[in-house]
Protein backbone atom coordinates (compact mmCIF):
# COMPACT_ATOMS: atom_id res chain seq x y z
CA UNK A 1 0.00 0.00 0.00
CA UNK A 2 1.42 3.37 -1.07
CA UNK A 3 0.38 7.00 -0.62
CA UNK A 4 -0.84 6.95 -4.20
CA UNK A 5 -3.05 3.90 -3.51
CA UNK A 6 -4.62 5.67 -0.56
CA UNK A 7 -5.20 8.91 -2.47
CA UNK A 8 -6.77 7.09 -5.44
CA UNK A 9 -9.03 5.10 -3.12
CA UNK A 10 -10.05 8.25 -1.27
CA UNK A 11 -11.24 9.85 -4.53
CA UNK A 12 -13.29 6.75 -5.31
CA UNK A 13 -14.77 6.05 -1.85
CA UNK A 14 -15.45 9.58 -0.68
CA UNK A 15 -16.59 10.59 -4.16
CA UNK A 16 -19.35 7.97 -4.14
CA UNK A 17 -20.58 9.54 -0.90
CA UNK A 18 -20.29 13.01 -2.50
CA UNK A 19 -17.86 13.88 0.31
CA UNK A 20 -20.72 14.00 2.80
CA UNK A 21 -18.76 11.62 4.99
CA UNK A 22 -14.97 11.62 4.74
CA UNK A 23 -13.93 9.04 7.30
CA UNK A 24 -10.61 7.24 7.21
CA UNK A 25 -12.48 4.12 8.26
CA UNK A 26 -14.12 3.89 4.82
CA UNK A 27 -10.74 4.20 3.10
CA UNK A 28 -9.24 1.50 5.31
CA UNK A 29 -12.15 -0.85 4.61
CA UNK A 30 -11.83 -0.33 0.87
CA UNK A 31 -8.10 -1.08 1.02
CA UNK A 32 -8.67 -4.00 3.39
CA UNK A 33 -6.18 -2.62 5.90
CA UNK A 34 -6.43 -1.34 9.46
CA UNK A 35 -7.09 2.32 10.11
CA UNK A 36 -3.78 2.75 12.00
CA UNK A 37 -1.99 1.61 8.82
CA UNK A 38 -3.19 4.80 7.12
CA UNK A 39 -1.54 6.95 9.78
CA UNK A 40 1.87 5.80 8.57
CA UNK A 41 1.21 7.83 5.44
CA UNK A 42 -1.13 10.60 6.62
CA UNK A 43 -1.40 12.30 10.00
CA UNK A 44 -5.17 12.64 9.82
CA UNK A 45 -8.13 13.10 7.49
CA UNK A 46 -7.26 16.72 6.70
CA UNK A 47 -3.73 15.71 5.74
CA UNK A 48 -5.19 13.23 3.26
CA UNK A 49 -7.58 15.84 1.89
CA UNK A 50 -4.68 18.25 1.38
CA UNK A 51 -2.86 15.54 -0.55
CA UNK A 52 -5.97 14.97 -2.68
CA UNK A 53 -6.10 18.67 -3.56
CA UNK A 54 -2.43 18.64 -4.59
CA UNK A 55 -2.97 15.48 -6.64
CA UNK A 56 -5.97 17.03 -8.40
CA UNK A 57 -4.17 20.32 -9.12
CA UNK A 58 -1.12 18.49 -10.48
CA UNK A 59 -3.19 16.29 -12.79
CA UNK A 60 -5.36 19.20 -13.93
CA UNK A 61 -2.44 21.47 -14.74
CA UNK A 62 -0.41 18.73 -16.43
CA UNK A 63 -3.33 17.89 -18.71
CA UNK A 64 -4.32 21.44 -19.63
CA UNK A 65 -0.82 22.91 -20.15
CA UNK A 66 -0.09 21.58 -23.67
CA UNK A 67 -3.56 22.60 -24.87
CA UNK A 68 -3.10 26.07 -23.37
CA UNK A 69 0.27 26.46 -25.07
CA UNK A 70 -1.31 25.57 -28.40
CA UNK A 71 -4.35 27.78 -27.83
CA UNK A 72 -2.33 30.95 -27.21
CA UNK A 73 -0.91 30.68 -30.74
CA UNK A 74 -4.40 30.70 -32.28
CA UNK A 75 -7.09 33.29 -32.90
CA UNK A 76 -9.26 33.92 -29.85
CA UNK A 77 -12.29 31.80 -30.80
CA UNK A 78 -10.13 28.92 -31.97
CA UNK A 79 -8.21 29.13 -28.70
CA UNK A 80 -11.44 29.07 -26.71
CA UNK A 81 -12.52 25.98 -28.61
CA UNK A 82 -9.25 24.18 -27.81
CA UNK A 83 -9.53 24.97 -24.10
CA UNK A 84 -13.20 23.97 -23.88
CA UNK A 85 -12.54 20.65 -25.59
CA UNK A 86 -9.56 19.99 -23.33
CA UNK A 87 -11.46 20.70 -20.11
CA UNK A 88 -14.48 18.69 -21.24
CA UNK A 89 -12.29 15.73 -22.13
CA UNK A 90 -10.36 15.90 -18.83
CA UNK A 91 -13.47 15.80 -16.67
CA UNK A 92 -15.39 13.36 -18.87
CA UNK A 93 -12.56 10.83 -18.73
CA UNK A 94 -11.93 11.33 -15.02
CA UNK A 95 -15.18 10.84 -13.13
CA UNK A 96 -13.48 10.93 -9.73
CA UNK A 97 -11.81 14.25 -10.50
CA UNK A 98 -15.08 15.58 -11.89
CA UNK A 99 -16.95 14.85 -8.66
CA UNK A 100 -14.08 16.22 -6.57
CA UNK A 101 -14.17 19.48 -8.54
CA UNK A 102 -17.96 19.77 -8.36
CA UNK A 103 -18.19 19.20 -4.61
CA UNK A 104 -14.86 20.31 -3.17
CA UNK A 105 -13.70 23.11 -5.49
CA UNK A 106 -16.44 24.70 -7.60
CA UNK A 107 -17.81 27.78 -5.87
CA UNK A 108 -15.45 27.32 -2.91
CA UNK A 109 -12.27 29.08 -1.81
CA UNK A 110 -10.30 26.29 -3.51
CA UNK A 111 -11.17 27.91 -6.86
CA UNK A 112 -8.68 30.66 -6.02
CA UNK A 113 -6.05 28.02 -5.28
CA UNK A 114 -6.69 26.43 -8.66
CA UNK A 115 -6.33 29.80 -10.39
CA UNK A 116 -3.06 30.40 -8.54
CA UNK A 117 -1.77 26.95 -9.49
CA UNK A 118 -2.49 27.73 -13.13
CA UNK A 119 -0.85 31.15 -13.01
CA UNK A 120 2.26 29.83 -11.26
CA UNK A 121 2.72 27.32 -14.07
CA UNK A 122 2.29 29.81 -16.87
CA UNK A 123 -1.36 29.14 -17.69
CA UNK A 124 -3.47 32.27 -18.15
CA UNK A 125 -7.08 31.71 -19.19
CA UNK A 126 -8.12 35.34 -18.71
CA UNK A 127 -7.74 36.09 -22.42
CA UNK A 128 -10.75 33.88 -23.08
CA UNK A 129 -13.27 35.97 -21.23
CA UNK A 130 -14.26 39.57 -20.62
CA UNK A 131 -14.75 40.28 -16.94
CA UNK A 132 -17.40 42.91 -17.62
CA UNK A 133 -19.53 40.29 -19.36
CA UNK A 134 -19.02 37.73 -16.61
CA UNK A 135 -18.49 35.36 -19.52
CA UNK A 136 -15.80 33.48 -17.64
CA UNK A 137 -18.24 32.60 -14.89
CA UNK A 138 -20.90 31.57 -17.41
CA UNK A 139 -18.45 29.29 -19.22
CA UNK A 140 -17.29 27.64 -16.00
CA UNK A 141 -20.92 27.15 -14.93
CA UNK A 142 -21.82 25.56 -18.28
CA UNK A 143 -18.86 23.19 -18.16
CA UNK A 144 -19.66 22.30 -14.56
CA UNK A 145 -23.29 21.48 -15.27
CA UNK A 146 -22.71 19.57 -18.49
CA UNK A 147 -20.07 17.34 -16.92
CA UNK A 148 -22.26 16.70 -13.88
CA UNK A 149 -25.20 15.83 -16.11
CA UNK A 150 -22.99 13.59 -18.27
CA UNK A 151 -21.77 11.52 -15.32
CA UNK A 152 -25.27 11.30 -13.89
CA UNK A 153 -26.57 9.90 -17.17
CA UNK A 154 -23.76 7.34 -17.33
CA UNK A 155 -24.53 6.25 -13.79
CA UNK A 156 -28.25 5.86 -14.46
CA UNK A 157 -27.66 3.83 -17.64
CA UNK A 158 -25.12 1.57 -15.96
CA UNK A 159 -22.20 2.89 -18.00
CA UNK A 160 -20.49 4.56 -15.05
CA UNK A 161 -18.02 1.71 -14.54
CA UNK A 162 -17.05 1.51 -18.22
CA UNK A 163 -14.34 3.62 -19.88
CA UNK A 164 -15.78 6.61 -21.68
CA UNK A 165 -15.95 5.97 -25.43
CA UNK A 166 -14.13 8.37 -27.75
CA UNK A 167 -17.39 8.86 -29.65
CA UNK A 168 -19.17 10.01 -26.49
CA UNK A 169 -16.32 12.41 -25.70
CA UNK A 170 -16.54 13.85 -29.21
CA UNK A 171 -20.30 14.38 -29.00
CA UNK A 172 -20.03 15.97 -25.57
CA UNK A 173 -17.22 18.32 -26.54
CA UNK A 174 -19.06 19.32 -29.73
CA UNK A 175 -22.20 20.17 -27.76
CA UNK A 176 -20.28 22.08 -25.07
CA UNK A 177 -18.34 24.09 -27.64
CA UNK A 178 -21.54 24.85 -29.54
CA UNK A 179 -23.33 26.18 -26.44
CA UNK A 180 -20.39 28.31 -25.31
CA UNK A 181 -19.49 29.75 -28.70
CA UNK A 182 -22.95 30.16 -30.26
CA UNK A 183 -25.56 29.62 -27.55
CA UNK A 184 -28.96 28.56 -28.83
CA UNK A 185 -28.26 30.27 -32.17
CA UNK A 186 -31.13 32.73 -31.97
CA UNK A 187 -31.21 35.40 -34.67
CA UNK A 188 -28.81 38.18 -33.75
CA UNK A 189 -31.03 40.97 -35.06
CA UNK A 190 -33.98 39.80 -32.95
CA UNK A 191 -31.86 39.72 -29.81
CA UNK A 192 -30.33 43.12 -30.59
CA UNK A 193 -33.73 44.77 -31.06
CA UNK A 194 -35.49 43.08 -28.13
CA UNK A 195 -37.38 45.45 -25.83
CA UNK A 196 -35.64 44.28 -22.67
CA UNK A 197 -37.13 46.87 -20.38
CA UNK A 198 -40.63 46.26 -21.69
CA UNK A 199 -40.31 42.49 -21.24
CA UNK A 200 -38.95 42.95 -17.72
CA UNK A 201 -42.00 45.04 -16.87
CA UNK A 202 -44.29 42.35 -18.28
CA UNK A 203 -42.55 39.75 -16.15
CA UNK A 204 -43.14 41.86 -13.06
CA UNK A 205 -46.87 41.68 -13.77
CA UNK A 206 -46.80 37.95 -12.93
CA UNK A 207 -47.76 37.79 -9.23
CA UNK A 208 -45.02 35.56 -7.85
CA UNK A 209 -45.03 34.80 -4.12
CA UNK A 210 -43.16 32.52 -1.77
CA UNK A 211 -44.67 29.39 -0.26
CA UNK A 212 -47.38 30.19 2.32
CA UNK A 213 -47.54 26.73 3.86
CA UNK A 214 -45.80 27.07 7.22
CA UNK A 215 -44.35 23.56 7.23
CA UNK A 216 -42.91 23.79 3.72
CA UNK A 217 -41.46 27.21 4.53
CA UNK A 218 -39.78 25.71 7.59
CA UNK A 219 -38.32 22.89 5.50
CA UNK A 220 -37.01 25.43 2.98
CA UNK A 221 -35.42 27.52 5.70
CA UNK A 222 -33.70 24.48 7.22
CA UNK A 223 -32.40 23.28 3.86
CA UNK A 224 -31.15 26.78 3.02
CA UNK A 225 -29.00 26.69 6.15
CA UNK A 226 -27.77 23.10 6.20
CA UNK A 227 -28.34 21.78 2.71
CA UNK A 228 -30.55 18.84 1.69
CA UNK A 229 -27.90 16.33 2.80
CA UNK A 230 -26.99 17.94 6.11
CA UNK A 231 -30.41 19.00 7.36
CA UNK A 232 -31.88 16.95 10.20
CA UNK A 233 -35.44 16.13 11.21
CA UNK A 234 -34.71 17.82 14.54
CA UNK A 235 -33.75 21.06 12.81
CA UNK A 236 -36.92 21.03 10.68
CA UNK A 237 -39.03 20.28 13.75
CA UNK A 238 -37.55 23.25 15.60
CA UNK A 239 -38.17 25.63 12.71
CA UNK A 240 -41.71 24.40 12.15
CA UNK A 241 -42.64 24.35 15.84
CA UNK A 242 -43.78 20.74 15.48
CA UNK A 243 -42.52 17.61 17.18
CA UNK A 244 -40.56 15.02 15.21
CA UNK A 245 -43.44 12.59 15.62
CA UNK A 246 -45.82 15.16 14.14
CA UNK A 247 -43.61 15.51 11.06
CA UNK A 248 -43.92 11.80 10.43
CA UNK A 249 -47.68 12.28 10.17
CA UNK A 250 -46.99 14.32 7.02
CA UNK A 251 -43.97 12.51 5.58
CA UNK A 252 -42.67 8.94 5.63
CA UNK A 253 -39.09 9.99 6.38
CA UNK A 254 -36.58 12.78 5.77
CA UNK A 255 -35.97 11.70 2.20
CA UNK A 256 -39.68 11.81 1.44
CA UNK A 257 -39.89 15.24 3.07
CA UNK A 258 -37.04 16.68 0.97
CA UNK A 259 -38.32 15.15 -2.27
CA UNK A 260 -41.80 16.59 -1.78
CA UNK A 261 -40.41 19.97 -0.82
CA UNK A 262 -38.30 20.29 -3.97
CA UNK A 263 -40.99 18.89 -6.27
CA UNK A 264 -43.46 21.39 -4.82
CA UNK A 265 -41.01 24.22 -5.49
CA UNK A 266 -40.26 23.07 -9.04
CA UNK A 267 -43.98 22.87 -9.78
CA UNK A 268 -44.59 26.36 -8.37
CA UNK A 269 -41.63 27.81 -10.21
CA UNK A 270 -42.72 26.27 -13.53
CA UNK A 271 -46.32 27.42 -13.02
CA UNK A 272 -45.16 31.02 -12.54
CA UNK A 273 -42.87 30.77 -15.57
CA UNK A 274 -45.75 29.45 -17.69
CA UNK A 275 -47.74 32.57 -16.83
CA UNK A 276 -44.86 34.69 -18.06
CA UNK A 277 -44.45 32.67 -21.23
CA UNK A 278 -48.10 33.31 -22.17
CA UNK A 279 -47.46 37.07 -22.26
CA UNK A 280 -45.85 36.76 -25.71
CA UNK A 281 -45.98 34.52 -28.78
CA UNK A 282 -42.41 35.21 -29.91
CA UNK A 283 -39.88 32.56 -28.80
CA UNK A 284 -37.09 35.05 -28.09
CA UNK A 285 -39.44 37.09 -25.87
CA UNK A 286 -40.90 33.98 -24.24
CA UNK A 287 -37.45 32.78 -23.19
CA UNK A 288 -36.57 36.11 -21.61
CA UNK A 289 -39.96 36.23 -19.89
CA UNK A 290 -39.41 32.74 -18.48
CA UNK A 291 -35.96 33.69 -17.20
CA UNK A 292 -37.24 36.90 -15.62
CA UNK A 293 -40.21 35.30 -13.89
CA UNK A 294 -38.01 32.53 -12.49
CA UNK A 295 -35.54 35.13 -11.24
CA UNK A 296 -38.32 37.25 -9.72
CA UNK A 297 -39.73 34.25 -7.88
CA UNK A 298 -36.37 33.15 -6.52
CA UNK A 299 -35.50 36.66 -5.38
CA UNK A 300 -38.86 36.87 -3.61
CA UNK A 301 -38.00 33.68 -1.71
CA UNK A 302 -34.29 33.80 -0.76
CA UNK A 303 -34.52 30.57 1.26
CA UNK A 304 -35.71 28.75 -1.84
CA UNK A 305 -32.89 30.27 -3.88
CA UNK A 306 -30.33 29.13 -1.32
CA UNK A 307 -31.89 25.66 -1.14
CA UNK A 308 -31.76 25.30 -4.92
CA UNK A 309 -28.18 26.54 -4.92
CA UNK A 310 -27.32 23.66 -2.58
CA UNK A 311 -29.05 21.28 -4.96
CA UNK A 312 -28.05 22.63 -8.36
CA UNK A 313 -24.76 20.79 -8.80
CA UNK A 314 -25.26 17.82 -6.50
CA UNK A 315 -28.67 17.06 -7.98
CA UNK A 316 -27.02 16.41 -11.32
CA UNK A 317 -24.68 13.77 -9.87
CA UNK A 318 -26.56 12.58 -6.79
CA UNK A 319 -27.31 9.05 -8.11
CA UNK A 320 -23.58 8.36 -7.80
CA UNK A 321 -23.96 8.64 -4.05
CA UNK A 322 -26.23 5.61 -3.75
CA UNK A 323 -23.39 3.29 -4.72
CA UNK A 324 -21.95 3.58 -1.22
CA UNK A 325 -23.29 1.11 1.32
CA UNK A 326 -25.17 2.87 4.06
CA UNK A 327 -25.55 6.07 2.04
CA UNK A 328 -28.98 7.61 2.03
CA UNK A 329 -30.86 7.05 -1.20
CA UNK A 330 -30.51 9.74 -3.77
CA UNK A 331 -33.18 12.41 -4.11
CA UNK A 332 -33.16 11.72 -7.84
CA UNK A 333 -33.42 7.94 -7.48
CA UNK A 334 -37.01 8.05 -6.23
CA UNK A 335 -39.57 5.99 -8.15
CA UNK A 336 -42.70 6.92 -10.01
CA UNK A 337 -43.79 10.45 -10.68
CA UNK A 338 -40.88 12.10 -8.84
CA UNK A 339 -38.27 10.56 -11.13
CA UNK A 340 -39.45 12.15 -14.37
CA UNK A 341 -41.93 14.90 -13.58
CA UNK A 342 -39.29 17.63 -13.30
CA UNK A 343 -37.87 16.92 -16.76
CA UNK A 344 -41.34 16.57 -18.30
CA UNK A 345 -42.48 19.88 -16.83
CA UNK A 346 -39.36 21.66 -18.04
CA UNK A 347 -39.77 20.16 -21.50
CA UNK A 348 -43.33 21.47 -21.66
CA UNK A 349 -42.22 24.90 -20.42
CA UNK A 350 -39.61 25.29 -23.15
CA UNK A 351 -41.64 23.67 -25.93
CA UNK A 352 -41.74 25.91 -29.04
CA UNK A 353 -39.23 28.27 -27.37
CA UNK A 354 -35.89 26.46 -27.70
CA UNK A 355 -34.89 24.41 -30.76
CA UNK A 356 -35.17 20.72 -29.89
CA UNK A 357 -32.32 18.22 -30.19
CA UNK A 358 -30.91 15.20 -28.35
CA UNK A 359 -29.57 17.50 -25.63
CA UNK A 360 -32.82 19.43 -25.10
CA UNK A 361 -33.51 18.08 -21.59
CA UNK A 362 -29.98 19.00 -20.53
CA UNK A 363 -30.34 22.47 -22.04
CA UNK A 364 -33.60 23.15 -20.19
CA UNK A 365 -32.04 22.33 -16.82
CA UNK A 366 -28.89 24.21 -17.76
CA UNK A 367 -30.86 27.44 -18.10
CA UNK A 368 -32.27 27.09 -14.58
CA UNK A 369 -28.78 26.26 -13.31
CA UNK A 370 -27.36 29.41 -14.92
CA UNK A 371 -30.12 31.60 -13.49
CA UNK A 372 -29.47 30.29 -9.97
CA UNK A 373 -25.73 30.66 -10.48
CA UNK A 374 -26.13 34.27 -11.64
CA UNK A 375 -28.46 35.24 -8.79
CA UNK A 376 -26.26 33.64 -6.14
CA UNK A 377 -23.32 35.52 -7.59
CA UNK A 378 -25.07 38.79 -6.73
CA UNK A 379 -26.15 38.24 -3.13
CA UNK A 380 -26.38 41.92 -2.40
CA UNK A 381 -29.19 42.21 -4.94
CA UNK A 382 -30.83 39.09 -3.53
CA UNK A 383 -30.77 40.44 0.02
CA UNK A 384 -32.28 43.69 -1.19
CA UNK A 385 -34.97 41.70 -3.07
CA UNK A 386 -33.97 43.62 -6.16
CA UNK A 387 -33.13 41.92 -9.44
CA UNK A 388 -29.99 43.03 -11.24
CA UNK A 389 -31.48 43.32 -14.72
CA UNK A 390 -28.10 43.95 -16.36
CA UNK A 391 -26.81 40.56 -15.16
CA UNK A 392 -29.90 38.73 -16.38
CA UNK A 393 -29.72 40.50 -19.73
CA UNK A 394 -26.09 39.46 -20.11
CA UNK A 395 -26.98 35.89 -19.24
CA UNK A 396 -29.85 35.90 -21.75
CA UNK A 397 -27.58 37.23 -24.50
CA UNK A 398 -24.96 34.66 -23.64
CA UNK A 399 -27.51 31.82 -23.69
CA UNK A 400 -29.02 32.90 -27.01
CA UNK A 401 -25.93 34.10 -28.89
CA UNK A 402 -22.91 32.56 -27.18
CA UNK A 403 -19.70 34.15 -26.01
CA UNK A 404 -18.71 35.78 -29.30
CA UNK A 405 -21.82 37.68 -30.32
CA UNK A 406 -22.74 38.58 -26.74
CA UNK A 407 -19.51 40.59 -26.47
CA UNK A 408 -21.13 43.28 -28.56
CA UNK A 409 -23.03 44.24 -25.41
CA UNK A 410 -19.99 44.77 -23.18
CA UNK A 411 -20.05 48.00 -21.17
Amino acid sequence: MTRENIITTAFQVWGRQLYQSTSLTAIAEALNVSKPALYRHFKNKNDLLDAMYRHFFDAYVAFIKPFHDTAITKQENEGILIIIRALTTFYARNEDFSIFFLIQIYGNSAMKTLERQLQERGIDLSRYYTERLQAGRFVVAILTFILAYFHKHRSLTGDGKKPVADEDIQKLTDFTAEIVLYGLRFEKTKIETLDYEGIEKKALSVPVAGEKNHLLKAIGSAIAESGPWGVSIKEIAQKSGLSKSSLYCHFENKRDMIIKFFMNEFERLIAFAEQGKRLSEKPEEQLYLIMNVIANYLLSAPDILSALDWLKTRRAISPLGKQHHGAEKSIDSCPGKYADSGSLHFSALFADVIPQNEYSAMTHHLILFLIINTLMGRKEQMEASSQDDSNLRLLYRFVTLGIDLSRAYAG
